[in-house]
């Protein structure tokens, strides 16, 4: 009784069966009442026709002739009894059917109380004796009978009523039920997942049930959409999610999911959350309780994840439940951080870099500040010496000795500018590098690191090999291959390290670190670029050198190959397109030295750096030397003309670019004519002035020869004599 259909038929049942019961009593009692009424009207009139010709014979007291009048009520198939009564009321004349006199002919009219019998009592019109009266007793035995055929008849009529009806019911109910029947059942297969049934919806009838069809379609349409925006944002999700019910169905999983953990659609397809748990228990470092099944109710919430190759996972557990607060399903959560922590680490390193990058800027002015002099006296005293009138014997060892002094202090100062420029934070800007200078500076970097386990031999082009690239980044791609090269040495053994450059044709240039320690195997070489992939023990290496070595390599269109094997050394070779920037021409001058005199004003805050260049400059030009730009700037003012201006940008009164600012207002002439010296970019004022500032800049170290050329374009061409 729970379906629709079997409620609507109980209904008309209990309709049909009311009406039924209610016509058959109904019409039963009316039909009895005016059988009653017809049988007491008949009775009635029998009596009066019958006491209208008894009263002459109770005038004339003929007892035989009421007799006879009364035994003609035996044509009366009803009658039982009719009794004469005088006015006296003594009987007077008797007809019965039955000789057994049972009915009591002195109670009232009417019927009995079992209305087995009707009693009818009219007077006896009479002259001579007064009125007397008549009883008649009628039995309703016949109408009873007929009655009960009557109710018999009407049994039936009303059962063939009610079979029609339900028959009718039934039909009706099926053609009405019909078509709410198809919408349920289609509503039945939509929710079973058959999506295509929607279209079996009649959506053009115009009643009831086409309002609820058109309402269901609806309500699916809204669903589907809802259902594909879900799908697609759980598809473009960057976390991998699987969705399982509480029974251990996989519900859902995202495309994500699949490709972190290496699993095809089929094998998920036919699985469950306990066998999927498991693979993934199997690919972990320590399996956490996240890849439990039994967790009770609680959530787990970020939970670390350390897979066998090396990556790094957060991972999740949420509870989905229903409106009733009940769980049905439970969803798992996995994200891939490992790009993030590269990241980290990446931002660890550059924030180390520009540390050590601003230390080294001030190592680097304070370094090549001493370094100036020192060189520029080396210098001195080695043309000095060379000029003394000594015999060979005892000026060449001086001189030896100089040279030697001199070949450290270069030493020191490229390693110093080779701290410098890879501590360097421009390393998005792209331009022309020379592969075999930056070759040098790294070998300059490195060979601390290796002098102690191997020897290190370089085959360099004897010709400029540019490519475009960062020269700060590119240093950082080979520095990292030799630092490399000498961990794959095991200590104590003492082998070589072959460093070569080589032109493949015109287009490509490839550069090789080779060397001779304990190689690889095949695994290993086949992630060797992986993210967070070492074969160092904890805490002696990141696994981040090489992978972004790849990346910085590739993003200049280059490439970086292996060659190794276990016990025989490994090489790397990193290919790099040529550059098609024409090669930078140095500036050259067509004297070595001015030949005229200048007036040169040098301004610099190291006594020592003044001292030095009044002995290399002070015999070919005059030289005003000032501790200050404040000096200056007030000789100048107070008319003192100069020819050039050699100025450091560093000096704690007055900075270079602050001094060139002024100078600038008061002697134009003067500033175009300013050669800046630097032994570092400390400030980012300095560092900006000096990308301005490129072509007038001559780095601490003093190179002697360059700076005389500079001062040297700035004598006055000698006039010329005409014909």
């Amino acid at each position: 009784m729970n379906t629709f259909s079997s409620r609507l038929g109980l209904l008309m049942l209990t309709l049909l069966s009311t009406s039924v019961g209610f016509m058959e009593l109904y019409f039963s009692s009316y039909f009895e009442a005016l059988a009653e009424e017809a049988l007491v009207e008949h009775a009635n009139g029998l009596a009066d026709l019958t006491a209208s010709s008894l009263g002459a014979a109770l005038d004339f007291e003929d007892r035989q002739g009421a007799v006879a009048r009364l035994r003609e009520f035996a044509a009366v198939s009803e009658a039982l009894l009719a009794v004469a009564y005088d006015a006296e009321g003594r009987e007077f004349a008797r007809w019965s059917r039955s000789t057994r006199q049972d009915v009591d002919a002195r109670r009232a009219a009417g019927f009995t109380p079992d209305r087995r019998l009707y009693l009818a009592r009219v007077p006896i019109p009479a002259r001579g004796t007064g009125a007397g009266e008549l009883v008649l007793v009628l039995s309703t035995a016949a109408l009873r009978e007929q009655q009960q055929q009557a109710d018999h008849v009407a049994i039936w009529a009303s059962a063939a009523v009610l079979a029609v009806g339900l028959l009718l019911s039934v039909l009706l109910g099926t053609l009405l039920l019909r078509p709410i029947n198809r919408v349920t059942e289609l509503a039945k297969r939509i929710s079973g997942g058959d999506l295509k049934s929607r279209d079996g919806l009649d959506l053009e009838r115009k009643d009831e049930v086409g309002t609820m069809a058109r309402a269901l379609h609806g309500m699916l349409e809204h669903l589907l959409d809802d259902r594909a925006l879900l799908e697609a944002q759980n598809q473009a999700s960057s976390e991998g999610i699987l969705v399982a019910h509480v029974d251990g169905r996989l519900l859902s999983y995202n495309r994500r999911f699949c490709e972190l953990w290496s699993l095809g659609e089929a094998e998920l397809k036919s699985t469950d959350l306990p066998e999927v748990l498991r693979r993934l228990r199997a690919l972990v470092v320590d399996p956490p309780a996240l890849l439990q099944v039994d967790l009770g109710e609680e959530a787990v919430t970020q939970v670390p994840l350390k897979l066998l190759d090396g990556r790094s996972f957060l991972g999740y557990r949420a509870r989905i439940t229903r409106a009733d607060e009940e769980r049905f399903a439970t969803a798992y959560y996995f994200r891939d951080v490992s790009e993030l922590r590269m990241v980290h680490e990446q931002l660890v390193v550059a924030d180390r870099r520009a540390s050590v990058g601003r230390l080294a800027a001030g190592v680097a002015h304070e370094v090549n500040n001493p370094l100036t002099f020192i060189m520029s006296n080396v210098d001195y005293a080695i043309d000095e010496v060379s000029a003394l009138p000594v015999r060979t014997s005892l000026g060449a060892p001086i001189v030896e000795a100089l040279s030697d002094t001199r070949a450290g202090a270069e030493r020191v100062a490229y390693i110093v500018r080779a701290l410098t420029e890879l501590s360097r934070s421009d390393e998005g800007q792209v331009e022309p590098v020379e592969l075999g200078d930056c070759l040098r500076k790294m070998l300059a970097m490195a060979a601390h690191e290796l002098k102690h386990c191997a020897q290190v031999r370089t085959h360099l082009l004897d010709r400029p090999a540019l490519v475009d690239a960062n020269a700060v980044r590119l240093g950082q791609v080979f520095l990292n291959l030799l630092i490399n090269a000498g961990k794959a040495i095991a200590p104590g053994q003492h082998q070589t390290i072959d460093v070569s450059l080589e032109a493949r044709g015109d287009s490509e240039y490839a550069v090789t670190v080779r060397d001779t320690g304990c190689g690889m195997s095949p695994e290993v070489k086949a992630r060797l670029f992986q993210p967070f992939f070492t074969t160092r023990s904890a805490g002696q290496g990141t696994g981040l050198g090489l992978s972004i070595s790849l990346s910085i390599v590739q993003s200049y269109g280059g490439s970086i190959s292996v060659e190794s094997e276990p016990g025989k050394g490994s090489a790397f070779t990193v290919r790099l397109p040529a550059s098609h920037s024409a090669q930078p021409q140095k500036r050259s001058s067509s004297r070595s030295a001015c030949a005229l005199r200048l007036r040169v004003a040098v301004v610099d805050d190291e006594a020592q750096v003044n001292t030095a260049l009044r002995r290399a400059l002070g015999g070919e030009h005059e030289l005003t030397t000032l501790e200050n730009g404040e000096e200056l700037l007030a000789r100048v003012r107070a008319g003192q003309r100069f020819d050039a201006l050699l100025s450091d940008l560093h000096m704690p009164r007055m900075s270079g670019p602050e001094l060139h600012r002024q100078l600038s207002a008061l002697d134009p002439a003067l500033a175009e004519r300013t050669i800046f010296m630097s032994g570092g970019a400390v400030t980012a004022e300095v560092r900006a002035f000096i990308e301005a500032n490129q072509e007038r800049l001559i780095p601490k170290p003093l190179d002697m020869a360059r700076l005389k050329a500079a001062l040297g374009a700035f004598a006055p061409r000698p006039e010329v004599s005409r014909a």
